[in-house]
């Protein structure tokens, strides 16, 4: 499980993503992932700048959840986007 804390997720510049029917898919060339639901609140509010912890904080608003819930959703969303190479996590700027 990913830690929430101060790192900031970023986007590959050459990422593609398409939205249809609630459901975010996000991939480069041939490698496609479809995010839902949460997993999908939290690809759009990925900017460069918040941290995985700014994106707990978003979810418990927006769903009314309590941090324990939100961490995980954020940890289950960011670990395969992680390893399919879509994102890298770093130091604030």
């Amino acid at each position: 499980m990913i830690d929430a804390d101060h790192r900031v997720p970023r986007k590959r510049l050459d990422s593609r993503t398409r939205v249809a029917d609630g459901a975010v898919t996000v991939g480069v060339q041939r490698q496609m992932l479809t995010l839902e639901g949460a997993a999908g609140d939290i690809w759009r509010h990925i900017d460069g700048r918040r941290s995985l912890r700014d994106l707990v904080t978003y979810l418990v608003g927006l769903y009314d959840i309590d941090a324990a819930t939100a961490e995980e959703a954020v940890s289950d969303t960011i670990e395969p986007l992680l390893e399919a190479g879509l994102l890298t996590l770093g130091e604030p700027r």
